[in-house]
Parts: C-alpha cells; structure tokens; sequence
C-alpha cells in the first residue's frame, strides 16, 4: 500500500481535479485491489499496472454517477421560422446529434459549452457562474471543443453525412 499509494493518488487526483474525491477514490481503488488480490495473476506487467488499470476504472465509475442530464428543454435553439420543411428537419437532426454528443462530454466540459456557446456568456460570466478562473474556463473550453470533435468523429458515417450536407447547402443544393 505504502510503496504504490502515492503514484495511485496523483494518477486520480489528475483526472478528478479534488482532493477529497481522489483521496476517496485512492481508498476505494485499495480496497478494490485487496478484494481481488487471491484472483491476481501475474502476466509480466509490473504489479502496478494492475493497481493502475483499476485506478482507471474508479475514475470513469466516478465520472459516470457525477453526470447530470442536461434540461435540453430550457436551451433555446434559434431556427428560421421561414425555412422549408427538409431544412428544419435537418436542423432538429442536428441539433439532436449536437445534444447526444455534449451528452457524452465531462461534467465540466458540458458545464462550459452549454454556457459559453448555448447561453453565450462571455469568458468573465462564465468563469464567475463556475467559480474558476478566466483562464481556466479558456482551456476548459480548449480540451471541450476538442473532446466534442472526438465525439463527433467516433461515428465516421455521421461525420460524412454531416460533411456532405454542408456542402450540399453551402452549393445551394437541395437536400430531400
């Protein structure tokens, strides 16, 4: 326990950001292991490994029961009451596929793009809304945009399908 407790610790601690949380986490991740410990079977990976890949476990166990449904309905989305049938179905397609994946996202990175790009606070409102920093809400905003492209590529027949839609419409092009 002493030899692996700290590396364990700052493991979780970088992924969950409390203290508190990551100490937790630390102990329950050694309980885990204690319990498991008679099944444990050596594979030539370091014993580590082991304590890591069930540090990793607790973390996305952790992020899965921190996740809030987002109240869609309270989010105003503009739509162009003059548009045609086809595009307002389009629109609420993609709507639908921006909600799934934000969904997806971190807590925290929902936190911020829902408020930076939905409630189109400014950097200062949100920061102060949060209760961080200016420049962290930047780099969250960062690492959000970033996980959301991943998201939103991980279904390479919707990223297609959404390539060739712009460019159908950017072409005044008709889709039916």
């Amino acid at each position: 326990y002493e030899q692996h407790m700290g590396a364990i610790y700052r493991y979780i601690h970088k992924r969950v950001g409390e203290s508190a949380e990551a100490e937790d986490l630390t102990q329950t991740v050694f309980i885990k292991a204690w319990q498991a410990l008679r099944d444990y079977k050596p594979t030539g990976a370091p014993f580590r490994a082991w304590l890591y890949r069930i540090a990793h476990n607790a973390v996305v166990d952790y992020y899965r029961t921190q996740r809030d449904p987002l109240l869609w309905d309270d989010l105003v989305w503009i739509t162009d009451p003059h548009s045609t049938p086809e595009k307002r179905l389009l629109d609420t397609e993609r709507q639908e596929t921006v909600q799934n994946a934000i969904a997806e996202l971190r807590p925290t990175y929902q936190a911020v793009i829902v408020r930076r790009f939905l409630h189109n606070m400014d950097y200062v409102e949100t920061a102060a809304e949060l209760g961080s920093q200016v420049n962290n809400v930047r780099v969250l905003q960062h690492r959000a945009l970033d996980a959301l492209r991943r998201v939103l590529a991980q279904d390479s027949a919707l990223w297609l399908a959404a390539v060739v839609t712009m460019i159908t419409l950017l072409l005044g092009g008709n889709i039916v």
